[in-house]
């Protein structure tokens, strides 16, 4: 932790804070078919936490978090032109792992 302060006079209060080390390496905005609900949503990679991070915006409230388990450090994170869903982990063996919907 840098500082115990996420706020202060002057300064703009953040909409998303982890006090876990997520360490994000990659970030994306998915728009896709696959996970109709995550549309316009931010999706970050963790090193760290070894996971996708989904961060849902919602007007006028706090955002919607899902923590995605790869387990592995994800490097990064992106979507096709054709809408599907990928993690890149990193390290000796490391994949690129397409996300599927469970509804599918």
């Amino acid at each position: 932790m840098i500082s115990d302060r996420i706020a202060g006079p002057g300064y703009t209060a953040p909409v998303v804070v982890w006090l876990d080390t997520h360490a994000p390496a990659g970030a994306t905005v998915y728009r896709g078919a696959d996970f109709p609900d995550w549309q316009g949503g931010i999706l970050s990679s963790g090193l760290v936490t070894q996971d996708l991070r989904l961060i849902m915006p919602q007007a006028g409230k706090k955002p919607r978090h899902l923590s995605i388990p790869i387990g592995k450090r994800v490097r990064d994170v992106d979507v096709d032109p054709d809408g599907k869903l990928y993690a890149l982990t990193d390290g000796e063996n490391g994949a690129l792992i397409r996300i599927h919907s469970a509804a599918k």
